[in-house]
């Protein structure tokens, strides 16, 4: 009988271990993409720092303003990128590329709210329409979800997990079982990252 439940507790150690490191690289891969671009538009952007060192500094053998012109440069790719994204070409782009690619992936959907929380807030909170935070009540125990469509019969609801946010799962639920909440995605993802520890449970 110990044998048996020693078992099942290196059983479920194992899963639990396995769903944990499956979890942090899921969460850890739209980070390690974000580093990977910079690091390539840094690469591309080396050559012409070094040149406007050469042209600015022709005889300084310093290592510094290499790094610095090259650094400039970045940021004034990235300016003159957030200007097309504004105009009306970048701004068709960029929806064609969410819904053709981007939206289908639910953590894409649920960063990209965080993100726009934490930089502007409630304002962006309030106004924008991409994920809504819902509490969806099984027949015990209740738990926030991210809705991610809406269908006349059934609400599509992806359920995070933790530690990782990002690796959750989909599920299709009755109307009556989803409730409006005032909860952010900023906070969920937060709070599932310490196994729930703080997460307030409000209606909207």
């Amino acid at each position: 009988m110990d044998m048996q439940n020693n078992r099942r507790a290196i059983h479920s150690l194992a899963i639990f271990v396995r769903a944990t490191i499956i979890g942090g690289l899921v969460f850890l891969l739209p980070f390690g993409i974000v580093l990977l671009v910079i690091g390539r538009l840094y690469a591309a952007a080396r050559p012409i720092g070094q040149k406007l060192h050469e042209l600015v500094f022709p005889n300084s053998i310093s290592n510094l303003w290499p790094l610095v012109f090259s650094v400039v440069v970045l940021i004034a790719i990235a300016f003159l990128a957030g200007i097309f994204a504004k105009s009306g070409l970048g701004r068709r782009t960029f929806e064609w590329l969410e819904s053709a690619l981007l939206s289908r992936m639910p953590p894409y959907t649920i960063l990209r709210q965080m993100i726009e929380d934490y930089v502007d807030g409630d304002r962006n909170l309030a106004t924008s329409k991409a994920v809504a935070v819902v509490m969806v009540h099984f027949d015990d125990y209740s738990c926030p979800a991210f809705l991610v469509e809406r269908r006349e019969d059934k609400a599509v609801l992806f359920i995070p997990g933790a530690p990782s946010a990002t690796s959750g799962s989909v599920a299709f639920v009755n109307w009556e079982r989803v409730e409006e909440s005032n909860l952010t995605p900023f906070e969920v993802m937060q709070s599932m990252r310490r196994l729930g520890r703080g997460l307030g449970i409000g209606k909207g």
